[in-house]
C-alpha cells in the first residue's frame, strides 16, 4: 500500500527569497501533500455530502471539496518568517484560489473510492433491469362483470344522427 502522498502545487512560492534557483529541488511553488487515501470517517462524510448534493454537480465541489482538504492534506512546504511550516487548513479553506486546485487534485485521487459503495448500491438496486411481476387487482365483489353495452344505432346507420319524422 502506498504510504507516500501526492503533492499538489497550489500557488507560486510566497516564502522569502523566492523565486528559488531550483538547485534545492524547489519548483517555485507552494505545495501541499495529500494522503494516499482517505480514512473511513472522511470517506463516509464525503459520500454523505455527495448524496446531499442531490445530483447537482455544481454543489458537489462545494460540499465535498472542504472534506477532501480537511481530511486529505497532511503537509505543506509553506514556511513563515520564523521558518515554521505549520499547516494552516483554515487559511487554505478561506481562499478559493488556494483551495480549488487542492480540492480538484484530491477529487481525482479520492472520488473513485468514495463513490464505489454508492455505485455498488445503485447496481444492486437495479439488478438486471427486471422488476417484480405485476399482478391484477383482486375483485371485491363476486358479481359477474357487466357485459359491454350494445350499440344503440341501427344496422347500417353507423352511428350517424337520424331525424325522426312525425
Amino acid at each position: 500500500m502506498d504510504t507516500v502522498g501526492q503533492t499538489v502545487r497550489f500557488r507560486d512560492c510566497t516564502c522569502p527569497g523566492s523565486p528559488h534557483d531550483g538547485r534545492d529541488g524547489a519548483d517555485d511553488g507552494d505545495i501541499v501533500t495529500l494522503r494516499p487515501h482517505l480514512g473511513f470517517a472522511a470517506g463516509a462524510e464525503a459520500l454523505r455530502k455527495i448524496i446531499e448534493s442531490d445530483g447537482d454537480v455544481n454543489r458537489v465541489a462545494e460540499l465535498v471539496g472542504p472534506v477532501y482538504i480537511r481530511e486529505g492534506v497532511i503537509g505543506w512546504n509553506v514556511i513563515d518568517e520564523n521558518g515554521a511550516a505549520e499547516l494552516d487548513i483554515d487559511g487554505i479553506l478561506d481562499d478559493y484560489a488556494l483551495a480549488y486546485p487542492i480540492a480538484e487534485a484530491a477529487d481525482d485521487m479520492y472520488s473513485e473510492a468514495v463513490l464505489r459503495p454508492l455505485v455498488a448500491r445503485m447496481n444492486a438496486l437495479s439488478g438486471n433491469g427486471r422488476t417484480a411481476a405485476s399482478t391484477h387487482p383482486t375483485r371485491r365483489s363476486s358479481k359477474p362483470r357487466p357485459s359491454p353495452r350494445k350499440s344503440s344505432s341501427r344496422n347500417g346507420s353507423g352511428g350517424t344522427l337520424s331525424v325522426a319524422t312525425p
